[in-house]
């Protein structure tokens, strides 16, 4: 994208308006790559209300139940406060943010 500037910078008004010309250009460039990310994206946020178990997170994420629990045990995913001892909940908001790549690294 952006060059490096050059050692000894061209500050003559022709200089200038090139400069001028390619931040434009490349403000442009940024706008419309933002405006492509905002139409392809979901707000996640929306399903902070829907509860998943174990099983639908496993299935959603591609990943094994026995995963997704030992996960949850570490802390790693955190358990909806309606969780009891025999049942499970994880928002979906927090399950379709997870990435278990950086799970298995320890990032969390």
């Amino acid at each position: 994208m952006k060059q490096i500037p050059p050692l000894h910078p061209d500050y003559s008004a022709v200089g200038i308006a090139a400069y001028v010309a390619e931040l434009e250009w490349e403000n442009r460039k940024l706008k419309e790559e933002l405006e492509e990310v905002r139409n392809k994206s979901v707000n996640v946020d929306k399903f902070y209300s829907i509860l998943l178990d174990p099983p639908m997170v496993a299935r959603l994420q591609a990943v094994s139940v026995q995963t997704v629990r030992a996960y949850i045990k570490d802390g790693a995913i955190p358990k909806h406060p309606d969780s009891t001892d025999s049942r499970t909940y994880i928002r979906a908001s927090v399950a379709l943010k997870l990435d278990f790549s950086e799970l298995r690294k320890g990032r969390y």
